[in-house]
């Protein structure tokens, strides 16, 4: 007789205080990116699930949306503000990509990696060149909204 298996434990993890939280995964699954309310960023390595994740405070308001590529990780607050994050020395590289006049509420990178997409609550995106030091934008106007 086969011995029965034992099913794994599930232990509840907390990274953010209540209101929402946005989460997003890295390419080759290693890391799950969690960004919430409470303005915080939180990067955890998924096999170690007893190490602490690594916590980024670069935003004063909620972070509304994470996104990641192979290489790096993107947030996007309500300060305005998008960060963009070296997925393997995350600390060392953080950077400020673009400042928005309204606040921001999506970001999505292309497939490539080399762009970002960023919605704010202004009517265009804001398309951003986001290797090396050059940044170049490309903008989207949206149609007009009808009554």
């Amino acid at each position: 007789m086969a011995a029965a298996s034992i099913p794994t434990r599930i232990i509840p993890s907390y990274p953010h205080a209540q209101g929402w939280t946005k989460l997003a995964y890295s390419h080759d699954g290693q890391f799950l990116i969690t960004a919430g309310a409470d303005q915080l960023i939180r990067k955890f390595t998924v096999d170690e699930e007893s190490k602490e994740p690594e916590t980024f405070e670069q935003h004063t308001e909620p972070v509304v949306a994470v996104a990641a590529s192979r290489n790096g990780f993107a947030s996007a607050s309500e300060d305005c503000t998008v960060n963009l994050f070296n997925m393997r020395n995350s600390s060392e590289n953080v950077r400020l990509l673009t400042r928005c006049t309204l606040p921001v509420r999506d970001v999505a990178f292309s497939p490539d990696g080399e762009w970002l997409g960023v919605a704010s609550e202004y009517s265009q995106v804001t398309i951003v060149l986001i290797l090396g030091k050059r940044m170049q934008r490309l903008l989207i106007q949206s149609a007009p909204r009808v009554s």
